[in-house]
């Protein structure tokens, strides 16, 4: 179902341009930045023939690898590593989602976790952007901002965090 309703959102993107997807389309509730990588998704398939759902699916399933790369390494000693990279990277809804759907969840979690490594190895404004980043695809990711601000320890950090994130 998401790969068709991204298909009319890159369609719309395409056909009215980014300001007036928003004026035609009253289901148009994603940022501006996802959804005009998405008419280029659109436009590479309709220049090459290849089918949008392709273009759409194959870089969300390359980030559920990466995401479980990050996790396993977020993991360092721990002996179950392994366990986890691979029950998250193998777990149906992951699969189902971006392999079959073409929902852009997976991509909002790559960015949370590679913020999450990042403040795991102190590079706080890389951090701040890869989480800002994940809020150019879907707002609810904001929901995890409190839980992380508790990750940093200083005030005027986490205020730098903040900044940088917006």
């Amino acid at each position: 179902q998401d790969v068709a309703i991204w298909e009319r959102h890159a369609r719309d993107v395409h056909d009215h341009g980014l300001i007036g997807y928003y004026h035609v389309d009253p289901s148009a509730n994603h940022p501006p930045f996802i959804s005009e990588v998405e008419s280029w998704l659109f436009d590479a398939s309709e220049a090459t023939g290849i089918p949008f759902r392709i273009f759409l699916r194959s870089p969300l399933a390359l980030l559920d690898a990466a995401t479980a790369f990050l996790l396993f390494s977020l993991l360092g000693a721990c002996q179950w590593r392994f366990a986890a990279a691979a029950a998250y990277w193998l777990n149906p809804l992951s699969i189902i989602f971006s392999g079959y759907h073409g929902n852009t969840d997976s991509a909002v979690a790559f960015f949370l976790v590679f913020c999450v490594w990042l403040l795991s190895k102190d590079k706080l404004p890389a951090a701040a952007i890869a989480l800002g980043l994940s809020l150019w695809i879907k707002l609810p990711i904001v929901l995890a901002l409190p839980a992380l601000l508790f990750f940093i320890s200083e005030w005027r950090k986490r205020f730098q965090f903040l900044v940088t994130t917006g």
